[in-house]
């Protein structure tokens, strides 16, 4: 097979599956990993790929552009499994902050087998979601400002209505993590998801692949042991709190 039948066999099944592994890739063009890691490697130059450990992922230097209802449709089954690996941590009369990531909507859904919850938010989308899904639970939306385009509310004003609730649990997502912690790419989106973290008595932080790649440049916070942090493929090791690894 020729090399430029090979990089858009390689397009093809990114643009299909958003995420793309060496192994797979390798098997299915009949050809050894090491060519596929060089395949890989060129199209990453080229700005159509970002590498990943032991695969890739698509490149998308607009995303922090795109519109909430364009990011839901984007690794929608990885997003939901990440959900999923956590639905047994939460019970019946929970609070639980839900923020106001693509990852963390399409896990409303799966809240609707619980009962008597409390669901806090700072996302006019999540919000949505949660009336549209009809669950058991009393919503509270908060003030401020809001962030175009993604619709979630930061700022002094939600963090006042922040600190009227006690929360249980909250389930967020970021732009990136690393080895040294989480980042968004925000200022007051992270400020606010410090606060959070601070005031939660246990945090589920939900990254597909592409987290892992990212680079964001405002630090959230560090690993810490009310953590769990629930990854689509170890690429790293946490020294502190619990990992989840989707099988």
């Amino acid at each position: 097979m020729l090399t430029q039948e090979r990089y858009k066999k390689i397009m093809d099944q990114l643009d299909k599956k958003q995420t793309i592994k060496v192994g797979e890739m390798a098997e299915l063009l009949d050809v050894s990993v090491d060519t596929i890691r060089r395949d890989l490697k060129y199209l990453e130059t080229k700005r159509l790929l970002v590498r990943t450990h032991g695969g890739a992922v698509v490149y998308d230097m607009a995303y922090e552009n795109t519109s909430i209802p364009e990011r839901k449709k984007r690794m929608t089954t990885s997003k939901v499994n990440l959900g999923k690996e956590i639905i047994d941590e939460l019970k019946d009369g929970d609070v639980l902050f839900l923020d106001g990531s693509t990852t963390t909507m399409l896990m409303v859904p799966l809240l609707k087998g619980l009962k008597d919850l409390t669901i806090i938010t700072n996302s006019m989308y999540t919000g949505i979601e949660v009336v549209e899904n009809k669950l058991d639970a009393k919503l509270h939306i908060l003030g401020g400002v809001v962030l175009d385009p993604i619709g979630s509310v930061v700022g002094i004003e939600a963090l006042k209505s922040l600190s009227l609730h006690t929360i249980d649990k909250a389930i967020l997502s970021c732009y990136s993590v690393t080895q040294e912690g989480f980042y968004d790419i925000d200022f007051d989106e992270s400020a606010f998801k410090r606060e959070i973290i601070e005031m939660s008595g246990a945090v589920y932080f939900l990254m597909d692949a592409s987290k892992l790649v990212a680079e964001g440049k405002m630090f959230i916070s560090q690993m810490n042991d009310k953590m769990t942090l629930v990854l689509e493929e170890p690429a790293f090791k946490v020294h502190k709190g619990r990992l989840l690894i989707k099988k």
